[in-house]
């Protein structure tokens, strides 16, 4: 490995300098001529080029910064460019798109993309440990005197929270809801609807495809590695899905039948109308029966 000192490539520019057209290469290809269009020309199959890796406050402290000046911040683990009055990160490609796609975005002072619109969707970052009023994502609206900001939708790194007025509104809503249209864009369904009086989860009724077809509470292991666990199931299903002995509480609006504990369901037969199965691999399978 050769070690190239600042007094080396002075030494090679004032020796390689003998008129204005002559340029230079670093290289280990002996055989390699520098560009005639490059003053200076790196060239390797096998390296890259390592330019300054400073942290945010090395960065911002040099004064002045020549306009055109390239670093690596480790701290926003990032290249970042000095366009003569501000620093700029350079354009980050993600696993989908890139922010040089964006059909309009917005950078907040360290340059950093906190807002972007795509063809196909919007994505805003928010910040971890930021501080401030809103450190995060805020979605507001003004009173009727427009004398001040009241806040519907607040996204911080640590909650993410909905904020329903209390007072009667206009609408038919006046709350909270999540709504979903048919394939045709025609209809819209409400999922969930939060008001002053109320909260209701709308299950569709039928046949739904999925696992669960319905409301589900899960959690995930400690390590995510385990999948996911359902805690709680309100299935829309007319039939009684196969459940093998977990524990869980499950609720079936079609056969108004409730099963609670290490719940166990053989088969569609073993859950009755009406009926109630709690405890340890309980079954009731007869209508308005209990176990």
């Amino acid at each position: 490995m050769r070690k190239i000192t600042l007094s080396f490539i002075i030494a090679v520019l004032m020796l390689s300098i003998d008129s204005f057209a002559q340029n230079v290469a670093i290289t280990d290809d002996d055989t390699y001529n520098a560009n005639i269009s490059a003053m200076l020309d790196v060239k390797s199959t096998t390296k890259g080029l390592l330019i300054p890796r400073l942290t945010t406050v090395q960065r911002t402290a040099i004064n002045p910064a020549a306009t055109g000046l390239l670093v690596f911040d480790t701290d926003k683990n990032a290249f970042y460019y000095y366009d003569g009055a501000e620093w700029l990160a350079l354009p980050q490609v993600s696993s989908s798109t890139a922010i040089s796609d964006a059909l309009f975005a917005v950078k907040n002072s360290a340059g950093d993309t906190i807002f972007a619109v795509y063809n196909d969707g919007v994505k805003v970052v928010v910040p971890y440990g930021t501080k401030g009023k809103v450190g995060g994502f805020a979605v507001s609206g003004r009173s009727p005197t427009k004398a001040g900001e009241e806040g519907y939708l607040l996204v911080t790194p640590d909650s993410t929270r909905v904020f329903v007025n209390e007072v009667d509104v206009k609408g038919k809503v006046g709350g909270f809801a999540v709504s979903g249209r048919s394939p045709t864009k025609g209809v819209t369904n409400n999922y969930m609807e939060v008001t002053r009086d109320s909260t209701r989860i709308y299950v569709p009724e039928g046949l739904p495809k999925g696992k669960v077809g319905g409301f589900a509470v899960s959690g995930r292991s400690p390590t995510k590695a385990g999948g996911v666990s359902d805690y709680f199931n309100i299935s829309g299903n007319t039939t009684a899905e196969k459940i093998e002995n977990e524990s869980r509480v499950m609720w079936y609006p079609e056969k108004s039948a409730l099963l609670a504990g290490e719940v166990h369901v053989g088969s569609a037969d073993s859950v009755g109308q009406n009926s109630i199965a709690l405890g340890y691999r309980s079954i009731a399978n007869g209508d308005q029966s209990q176990a």
